[in-house]
Parts: structure tokens; sequence; C-alpha cells
């Protein structure tokens, strides 16, 4: 079975940038998933970053939002 790692990085312009990885292990798919979430939340370029672990089997396995404060921050600076 495949694993698919789904992310939609909304931009501070209100673009959305959307990709898909795929794994054949779980836990390579679970690492991929912690690190853009992270990523999305020390992101001053991010306004939210969406992602999702999706199996082949139809199931969602893991699906979380993120508003991303430094791009916010970074907004109402300039």
């Amino acid at each position: 079975m495949k694993y698919m790692v789904v992310v939609a990085q909304e931009q501070v312009g209100g673009s959305v940038s959307p990709s898909m990885t795929s794994y054949d292990d779980r836990r390579d798919a679970e690492s991929a998933y912690h690190t853009e979430l992270a990523y999305g939340l020390a992101s001053d370029k991010l306004v939210s970053d969406t992602v999702a672990i999706l199996g082949t089997d139809g199931r969602v396995y893991a699906i979380e939002r993120v508003e991303c404060r430094g791009a916010a921050d970074a907004a109402t600076k300039e």
C-alpha cells in the first residue's frame, strides 16, 4: 500500500500551492507530515498550511491545518 502526504500551503497574497508525495512506508509518510506541520508553524511566508496522510486503501490517516503566525506577524509590521 502507498501513503500520500498531501499539502496545501496558502501564501500571504491568497494563492494556494498544492503538492503530493507518495511513500511506501507509513512511518516515512508520518515523518514528512510532521516535518511539514513544523515548517508551517515556523514559516513567515505562509498564512496557513494544511497537511493530510491518505492511503491507497481510501482511508484518511491524519489531517491537520495550522495557522502560520509568522506571516500574520510580518503583515502587521508593514
